[in-house]
């Protein structure tokens, strides 16, 4: 067994039921990145305490049920060797929400040392840099609100607003206080984005700031194809056309500077009730490695969300990033990036 896949808590071996997991143990072709997430939204999590031999084929059956739906809250997997008690898919969403908090709040506690402050109140030209030619930035007592450009689907009114200092940690924590202003819905969906430790690739600088004039028009191409970066979506607005299961969705990805397909990450979230209009969410995102967490409190909900990164190369030095696609406007304040 591949230790990437084993996470120890409180003495008891947790096991992330991944597709590459599956993939890893036993190929079940029917289980695919789509179906898998979306007809589970989840990925279960399994109390191996401490013994690997559990694992086997009765396992993947299990596993290939849990993946089609055939089975309720609760599924114990019928494993070798008579140990059957000691694992059980535990396939409620709450359960893995808890199991990712448990790993937040350790990550919390750990030896953080502060390497960025901005309040959001004072010029934002001394910290950060925009791209966006139609975009703009304004500060108030507030905090720093920036506005994408106002033309839907217009590829010059994209924003990103992005740090002048560059960071290099293999952990990192970033907060900050977010609200959105506006009510946007247009024909295509627009999202708020966060970019960790980017920086240029696929023949482009490694520092994004040399090459910053080939991005007075943002269009995400020249994002995902040419830079290395961690990727957080937010803050999500679908047409009114769009199933309400695709609205709403909190999503990860790792740029490769190779294009958007295969950047996903797993586990992904849909309808999300959070990012309601005029409310102020604390918003924390930690990286530890290769993995990624966002906790997310305010307006009476509180949430933390997991994406592995686990397939891809790391990613240790580069500046961070806010994105707001056309018409969206949105406020921050309170900036603080900490790493160990």
């Amino acid at each position: 067994m591949s230790p990437k896949y084993l996470i120890k808590i409180n003495d008891h071996w947790h096991f992330r039921l991944s597709i590459k997991f599956i993939q890893y143990m036993y190929p079940i072709k029917s289980i695919t990145r789509r179906n898998f997430v979306k007809k589970t939204a989840l990925t279960a999590g399994l109390m191996a305490l401490g013994s690997e031999a559990i694992i086997g084929k009765s396992f993947m059956a299990a596993a290939s049920n849990i993946a089609n739906g055939h089975t309720s809250g609760h599924s114990t997997i019928v494993a070798h060797g008579g140990l059957s008690a000691d694992a059980h898919a535990i396939i409620s969403q709450s359960s893995l929400e808890e199991e990712y908090r448990s790993r937040f709040n350790v990550l919390l506690q750990s030896g953080w040392q502060e390497v960025f402050a901005d309040s959001g109140r004072d010029d934002w030209r001394k910290k950060w840099f925009l791209d966006g030619e139609t975009a703009r930035v304004e500060n108030s007592p507030d905090g720093m609100t920036i506005h994408a450009g106002p033309v839907a689907q217009r590829e010059t009114d994209h924003a990103v607003l992005w740090t002048k200092e560059v960071f290099e940690a293999d952990n990192l924590k970033i907060e900050y206080n977010f609200t959105r202003i506006d009510n946007s819905i247009v024909n295509v969906g627009t999202v708020n984005i966060i970019y960790i430790l980017a920086q240029g690739g696929n023949g482009k600088p490694a520092d994004i700031l040399e090459w910053a004039d080939e991005r007075r028009s943002p269009n995400m191409e020249k994002y995902y194809n040419f830079m290395h970066a961690y990727h957080v979506s937010y803050a999500v607005s679908q047409p009114p056309s769009s199933p309400p299961e695709q609205d709403r969705y909190i999503r990860g990805r790792r740029y490769s500077a190779s294009g958007l397909n295969g950047t996903e990450l797993t586990p992904e979230y849909m309808n999300v009730p959070l990012f309601e209009q005029g409310a102020t969410y604390q918003m924390t995102f930690i990286k530890a490695g290769r993995e990624l967490f966002l906790h997310v409190e305010g307006n009476g909900k509180d949430r933390v969300f997991y994406f592995d990164a686990s397939g891809f190369g790391p990613i240790t030095k580069g500046r961070i990033g806010l994105r707001q696609m056309y018409t969206r406007v949105s406020r921050y304040s309170d900036f603080r990036f900490s790493s160990f």
